[in-house]
């Protein structure tokens, strides 16, 4: 193996194998799709980035660095702030806790806003992206290019005013490696903020996935999307305490707790993670191969299975299946078969498979 196979094989070993933040992103509520959305903030699918990714990303936050620097050392007069003094981004927190963003920075005395306060927000774009901008500035105006060029970055911008109670946003945008760069400034719109704020309280608050962007899943949005074999295949999520049926998250407060009614006591992040034993899938998360029927009297959830037209239980019981089991099951048309029933009943075995 090459020395540079290795080092791309590092950087991808290095990232955690599981989610690093537990609330829904204002930089992220503008995607296309409301149902990837709900899935990652209900820890459907873990993320894992190939090393270019990760190279692109940092390649973004040293970008950050080196143009927050520029702009002090040009402007020297004027108020520019990155973090608090306690070493902190600014951020914004809303809906119980669960929604939040941090701004890269915010500044007064930009020449474009005068002594008006603005948000600053800066990133980092090969150069074909970078000119796409430069032509939709030229087509359609300042102050609409940015939702023209990306609609994500306008709706990220939005919140960010909205939330920081300011009227302006600047962003700035540079080629790969800082070398030059593009501006672009937008005013806020409360029309499109409020819908924003109503848009992320449906995703946060609903247990059943929105409907998808695209229903086909050749779609190039939907086929490269982590989620595409839970959304459009017959894949079942991990059984966190996200996606049961007895936890909901809390809306009161900014902590983004979640609460369990089943053992009636708030989560943290790891116990999220990990699950119980009492785990009970949220049915709508298994709707593409298994068709709620009721419950039953040992607190399990039944269910036909479309693939095989047999019923089972996602239960504890002894030829019930578990949270855990139901996940590690790469082939739904084994729930529920007979023989399998039969080895559960007679010798209290477990599904086992390697998980998806």
């Amino acid at each position: 193996m090459k020395t540079t196979d290795l080092i791309k094989q590092h950087i991808e070993d290095s990232q955690p194998d599981k989610p690093t933040r537990g609330y829904l992103g204002m930089s992220a509520i503008g995607h296309d799709c409301s149902r990837k959305l709900w899935y990652d903030f209900r820890f459907c699918t873990m993320p894992h980035f190939d090393a270019i990714s990760l190279l692109r990303f940092a390649d973004g936050h040293n970008s950050e660095d080196i143009t927050a620097q520029r702009i002090r050392d040009a402007i020297p007069e004027m108020e520019f702030l990155t973090h608090k003094q306690n070493g902190e981004q600014f951020g914004f927190i809303d809906i119980g806790g669960h929604f939040r963003g941090h701004c890269d920075g915010i500044g007064s005395g930009f020449p474009e806003f005068g002594s008006e306060w603005a948000i600053w927000e800066h990133k980092c774009s090969d150069r074909v992206n970078v000119n796409k901008l430069v032509r939709a500035i030229e087509k359609y105006g300042m102050d609409a290019a940015l939702a023209e060029w990306n609609y994500n970055y306008y709706i990220q911008a939005q919140a960010y005013m909205h939330y920081g109670q300011l009227k302006h946003h600047l962003m700035t945008v540079s080629h790969s490696g800082s070398r030059d760069y593009v501006q672009v400034e937008t005013k806020y719109d409360a029309h499109v903020a409020e819908g924003i704020v109503v848009q992320a309280k449906y995703i946060i608050a609903t247990d059943t996935p929105p409907e998808r962007f695209r229903v086909d899943p050749e779609y190039y949005q939907c086929k490269w999307c982590d989620h595409s074999p839970i959304c459009h295949g017959d894949a079942t999520p991990p059984p966190t305490c996200r996606t049961c049926i007895h936890v909901k998250p809390d809306l009161e407060g900014d902590k983004g707790y979640w609460f369990c009614h089943k053992h009636e006591f708030f989560i943290d992040m790891p116990t999220q993670l990990n699950g119980c034993d009492d785990h009970r899938y949220i049915p709508p998360v298994l709707d593409n191969w298994a068709d709620i029927t009721g419950a039953n009297e040992n607190d399990g959830v039944t269910y036909q299975n479309k693939t095989n037209g047999e019923h089972f239980a996602n239960g504890n019981g002894k030829t019930e299946y578990s949270s855990k089991e139901l996940y590690k099951c790469n082939q739904p048309s084994l729930v529920g078969d007979a023989l399998v029933e039969q080895m559960k009943g007679l010798y209290g075995a477990k599904i086992d498979a390697p998980s998806k």
